[in-house]
């Protein structure tokens, strides 16, 4: 019995001597990454998801994970780290008394279902698919910032019910 803890401290060790530095820099990198994609989102208004992606997807290409999975696991691990951020911030707002809830209520159904379709659709899909699809979107969406006037407006109604709809389950089906 002593013979086999032994030689479960000394495999702790081994373990412990060879991954620890590389896990140790991942964790370096990821926090980096992390806090890049935080300011540009902040400073630009893009969502953190795409500078995420593509960073996880490098990172994870020099891992031991399957090369066939890497794009869904890069959208996977960046829509679970979006969701406690989504919440925190909900919370945050909505203690301002800066929540609508009249928009969360007509949204959230088309969200709900576009998440289930399109998580299932992105499950069955080729990773090289999802590879193309993202740098399409990436390409689309630093074209439309070139060329979008940005001007705010706030016209007190929401779309009409049908488009509401169809637009939440658009925008949650593709993230």
């Amino acid at each position: 019995s002593s013979q086999y803890y032994k030689k479960k401290v000394y495999m702790l060790l081994l373990f412990w001597e060879t991954c620890m530095p590389f896990l140790i820099w991942q964790l370096i990198l990821l926090l980096l990454l992390g806090s890049v994609a935080g300011l540009l989102g902040g400073l630009l208004g893009i969502g953190g998801g795409t500078i995420i992606v593509p960073c996880l997807y490098f990172l994870f290409k020099y891992s031991a994970l399957p090369q066939a999975d890497l794009m869904q696991l890069s959208i996977g691990t960046s829509l679970a780290s979006i969701v406690f951020s989504t919440f925190s911030s909900a919370k945050a707002h909505s203690k301002r008394g800066s929540v609508d809830k009249k928009v969360i209520k007509r949204f959230l159904p088309g969200i709900i279902i576009g998440c289930l379709i399109g998580g299932k659709v992105a499950q069955l899909t080729v990773g090289l698919f999802l590879e193309i699809f993202f740098g399409l979107f990436a390409i689309a969406l630093g074209v439309y910032f070139l060329n979008a006037k940005h001007n705010i407006t706030d016209e007190g109604s929401l779309p009409s019910f049908p488009l509401v709809d169809i637009s939440a389950f658009l925008i949650a089906s593709i993230s």
